[in-house]
């Protein structure tokens, strides 16, 4: 099935697997009678005149978007699409954010890419991104971002050419970040700390640690009601040095979202 350097041979066909592989230098050199290529990987690597002196009417029937099919392209071959068989994907974050809601899902290895959906409250969606290259995985919505206590609901997709798979729902809440504006010794084992406050909110939670990269140890306290401005933090070693950041929270039907932690 391979014709392999200086090939003179009438091939009408050849099929190559799904591994990831390299088509090396003349791999198909002067195969002048090959008429089709197969190549049902995606990332397969092509080398310097691997099909030189083919037939300008060789077609490579190939997923769109891979890398056989943009090899076809730039050297003026044909190429038909394969149907992808997409997996469905799985959306692991929808994290509130500074500059918006950020969408972090698994990659789907042959897919062209990714169609990005959301709907606001109980209303319809609208695709508000197409995503090219199936290893970008994250997406921050920045439209959101002063939309406070909106409910969002996302929907992620792959696609490879007109085959599209089932699709990722994720559903949160739109919060607002706050800063700590002081933390101070209120006695040898106490420390007060105080935010500023915002609205559409269900409280803050604070959490507190001997380690400055709250790699371990961390105690969090939780402050319930929007308009709640400091805590005082007790039961403390006197002595040792406390590093302290905050988050916004909201619980809506028993579930709790979360803002990104603030130090200051």
């Amino acid at each position: 099935m391979i014709c392999r350097g200086l090939c003179f041979a009438s091939y009408s066909k050849v099929l190559h697997s799904k591994c990831e592989v390299l088509l090396s230098r003349h791999y198909f050199f002067r195969c002048y009678d090959l008429k089709t290529v197969k190549v049902a990987g995606t990332s397969t690597a092509f080398g310097d005149n691997a099909f030189g002196s083919c037939s300008s009417s060789l077609t490579f029937s190939c997923y769109s978007g891979s890398t056989a099919a943009a090899y076809a392209s730039s050297n003026g071959y044909k190429t038909s699409y394969l149907s992808a068989t997409l997996s469905k994907p799985t959306i692991s974050k929808a994290t509130n954010t500074s500059g918006g809601i950020k969408l972090t899902w698994a990659k789907i290895s042959n897919a062209s890419g990714y169609y990005v959906y959301r709907k606001s409250g109980t209303g319809s969606y609208k695709k508000i991104k197409t995503i090219t290259g199936a290893s970008t995985v994250t997406y921050t919505d920045t439209a959101v971002k002063n939309k406070d206590g909106t409910k969002y609901t996302y929907k992620i997709v792959a696609y490879n050419g007109n085959t599209t798979s089932a699709a990722a729902t994720k559903t949160t809440y739109r919060l607002k970040g706050v800063s700590l504006s002081g933390v101070t010794n209120a006695s040898s084992k106490k420390i007060k700390v105080k935010w500023s406050s915002t609205t559409k909110v269900t409280g803050y939670q604070i959490q507190y640690s001997t380690s400055s990269s709250f790699a371990s140890g961390n105690k969090t306290k939780k402050i319930s009601g929007a308009s709640k401005k400091t805590y005082t933090l007790s039961g403390l070693t006197k002595g040792k040095t406390y590093y302290v950041r905050i988050r916004t929270y909201k619980t809506v039907n028993g579930k709790t979202y979360y803002f990104l932690y603030q130090k200051s």
